[in-house]
């Protein structure tokens, strides 16, 4: 699942012609090097012989979108079967529109992901993510020439736990494959990067020439995978020490360089512009957002020191990633056909981090002009923390609430989630209060 991102109608072109983002090899093709291992992909496809349904489970960064794409294809082609792609939005919708039949194709090996959110659980989501898997299973259940791989993060598959029990459904552990694990497949790969990782760089005195294993496999702090922290530490070795304290962590760390970079370097201004809009489109320029943290549109005219942050997909393969009730552009269900390229961060975690970089600096700007996706998927109030949430305090609370959901304070779905109800219940205090000193006053 994937990403922020920077629309590009027309590539930016250096002087001798080339791309300034010249084309690199695929997040998901980097770490599907990593896991494409007989172990984890024949288990799979034994595993789905004898069932129509197979959980692919594992933490953010654990490749669970890649091994179940992989033993997606590989089944369809050993048995002869055609095989699809879909976030589960693009199914909770067909499954609103069609009868229960239709939403699937015959013969046909089925791989969903990006259940209950694209960086993190949107609270608001929870009904139709439980509504949708259900249906899914039902499916599974009745008809036969039709195969489902459900790739799920650990975190929300947890928090989903007791309310799928409820509906009678149990991720079984014959249904199931766990990517969490550390394999001696997994031992020995992860070693080869770390060695790849330090004799990619000429600094005898880096923090990268004493890294191990141990060391990796030891960060705890957020629910990411191992593969995915060696990735991150590839990308600027100064930041080695930092992702090692167990006091700091993966999330911490990368925030703070997101920060260091905002700060020192110019060019990363725009930063908040990327963050809070989701893609930027060279060609339509969006003042309204700009303004807020005063950039201008010259100073999105050159970004060459991110290219290694970034990759570039198609931007009909943004449109499913975005909430249906809550995008921050309607426009993007107008991209659909269109096939021009955009360029993304390479991976989910990265615009977490970068999300809480620029909350910290500019909390009101961003509750006020980012899309409603990343708020409600990472901003809680007090009380309400998990590992990849940040913090607003009562004063963000009630700004958010009174300034950005004035025209959408009474969605019932919206009052689902945290932010809303403490407000909510903040009000009802203070009305209440002010009734009782009324009565005093009197």
């Amino acid at each position: 699942m994937v990403i922020i991102c920077i629309v590009l109608k027309r590539r930016r072109q250096t002087p001798n012609g080339a791309s300034r983002f010249p084309r690199t090899e695929d997040d998901d093709c980097e770490l599907g090097k990593l896991i494409e291992n007989p172990e984890y992909v024949r288990n799979g496809i034994h595993q789905l012989k004898s069932r129509n349904i197979l959980y692919v489970i594992g933490q953010l960064g654990n490749s669970v979108s890649t091994s179940g794409k992989k033993i997606t294809e590989e089944y369809a082609k050993n048995h002869i079967m055609s095989y699809e792609y879909h976030n589960y939005l693009d199914i909770s919708r067909r499954f609103s529109n069609l009868c229960s039949e239709k939403v699937f194709k015959l013969n046909c090996v089925n791989f969903i992901d990006g259940w209950g959110g694209l960086w993190n659980e949107n609270p608001c989501e929870r009904h139709d993510t439980l509504n949708t898997i259900k249906k899914v299973v039902e499916q599974s259940q009745t008809i036969e020439n039709k195969k489902f791989v459900i790739g799920i993060r650990t975190e929300i598959k947890d928090n989903l736990n007791c309310k799928l029990k409820a509906l009678v459904i149990h991720m079984k552990e014959n249904e199931s494959l766990l990517l969490d694990s550390i394999s001696t497949y997994k031992r020995q790969t992860l070693m080869e990067e770390i060695k790849l990782l330090q004799n990619s760089c000429s600094e005898r005195d880096c923090g990268c020439k004493s890294l191990n294993l141990e060391q990796v496999s030891g960060i705890h702090q957020e629910p990411i995978g191992t593969y995915l922290v060696v990735k991150l530490m590839g990308l600027d070795h100064t930041m080695i020490p930092e992702f090692l304290l167990r006091e700091v962590g993966p999330l911490k760390a990368m925030s703070n360089h997101f920060e260091r970079l905002m700060e020192r370097e110019n060019i990363w201004s725009w930063l908040p512009y990327f963050v809070c809009l989701g893609y930027y489109d060279e060609e339509e320029f969006r003042p309204e957002i700009a303004d807020g943290f005063y950039i201008s549109n010259a100073m999105l005219s050159s970004y060459e020191s991110i290219e290694k942050y970034v990759k570039r997909i198609q931007i009909q393969n943004l449109v499913p990633m975005w909430s249906t009730t809550f995008c921050c552009d309607p426009d993007v269900e107008n991209k659909e056909k269109n096939e021009r390229e955009v360029c993304v961060f390479r991976h989910n975690f990265l615009y977490i981090c970068a999300f809480h970089a620029c909350f910290k600096k500019y909390p009101k700007q961003i509750l006020l002009f980012c899309n409603l996706d990343a708020i409600l998927q990472l901003v809680r109030p007090k009380g309400y923390l998990d590992q990849l949430t940040i913090e607003a305090d009562d004063i963000e609370v009630n700004f958010f609430c009174e300034e950005r959901l004035k025209n959408l304070a009474k969605d019932n779905v919206l009052l689902e989630h945290p932010l809303i109800k403490d407000w909510k219940i903040g009000k009802k205090k203070k009305i209440k209060a002010l009734g009782q000193y009324s009565k005093m006053v009197r």
